[in-house]
């Protein structure tokens, strides 16, 4: 039978972020300080992660399962196993589950954020019941927390966003001059999005 061991780390790298490390067959708890609530999934990976970076094997499901079960909590609890994310490597003895998220306080009700450095997605994740209804802040370029860079901005942002989110319960949007142009070459761009949801029924 195989052996499972249960390794558990949940600590905050700063005033906003949380993140943990599970081994396959644990639960992963992060909770944010007193307050605040989880508004963005920074990385995620089941499968052989090290120090919060992909590994080799990685569940194609990590960031969507994670973002489902987190985003708009003060605290959540994933389990690290197979049944969860599915099995990305059979050969892998041993998997584990590392997550870093963004904590945020005094958001108002109804309004989800999430930001994304280049490269990566930013991912939008409503209550059950809830869409998002429209896109209050989209900024790909250098915004500051959400208000945007006067210099660097692309006029696409909200655009883009609003395409891929609206109607939606749930988005993912990469941050990538593939997707947004580049508004400023040579430069580090990062994705910010803030939206407004509301009740009713997911678009298909």
């Amino acid at each position: 039978m195989l052996q499972k061991y249960l390794s558990v780390q949940v600590n905050c790298i700063g005033a906003n972020t949380v993140q943990g490390t599970v081994q396959e067959g644990a639960e992963l708890e992060l909770a944010c300080p007193a307050g605040s609530s989880i508004t963005s999934i920074i990385f995620a990976s089941y499968g052989t992660p090290n120090n919060y970076v992909q590994g080799s094997c990685e569940a194609a499901t990590s960031l969507e399962v994670v973002t489902e079960s987190c985003v708009g909590q003060p605290s959540c609890q994933v389990a690290a196993s197979d049944d969860v994310f599915g099995d990305p490597c059979p050969e892998t003895v041993i998997k584990s589950l590392s997550v870093q998220a963004e904590c945020s306080a005094g958001l108002a009700p109804g309004i989800i954020q999430a930001t994304a450095t280049d490269g990566g997605a930013v991912v939008l994740s409503c209550q059950q019941g809830e869409t998002i209804s429209n896109i209050g802040f989209a900024s790909y370029g250098t915004p500051t927390n959400y208000e945007s860079s006067s210099w660097c901005d692309a006029p696409s942002s909200e655009t883009v966003v609003a395409a891929a989110c609206i109607g939606k319960s749930y988005c993912s949007v990469e941050a990538s001059t593939s997707v947004f142009g580049d508004p400023c070459p040579d430069t580090a761009k990062h994705l910010n999005v803030q939206a407004h949801v509301g009740e009713g029924s997911s678009a298909a």
